[in-house]
């Protein structure tokens, strides 16, 4: 049977093996600290795209929010105009007829206008 011998390798002395242990603590040292900052950096890039996302958001609600408030004080004139006609002692059908064609013009204005835009982007 063949015998395996170990080579010979010099012994080290403490202070190698204290510089040994000093290069690994630093590697490993270093790793963390660049970890810890490339999350960081990641952190605030996600936190900015997120409020860029947010003021946008912010924006497209509020102009949603006026164009609301304005359909709505058109339904509240038209509601007072009917009213009138309905308060008013000449009621008659062309007076009904007059507040009809009022209702419809105020909610197809609107709408017109949305269908020229679309027909002027295509």
């Amino acid at each position: 049977m063949e015998v395996h011998h170990h080579p010979q390798v010099e012994k080290k002395s403490f202070k190698e093996y204290l510089l040994e242990g000093l290069m690994i603590f630093l590697a490993v040292s270093m790793g963390f600290i660049a970890e810890n900052i490339r999350e960081n950096l990641v952190e605030h890039e996600t936190e900015k795209r997120t409020m860029e996302l947010v003021v946008e958001n912010l924006k497209e609600d509020t102009t949603a929010l006026e164009k609301s408030i304005k359909w709505n004080i058109k339904k509240v004139d038209i509601i007072d105009s009917i009213l009138l006609f309905r308060n008013s002692h000449t009621y008659s059908k062309e007076n009904a007829e007059l507040a009809y064609h009022l209702i419809l013009n105020e909610y197809f204005e609107e709408l017109y206008e949305v269908y020229l835009k679309l027909k002027k982007e295509v």
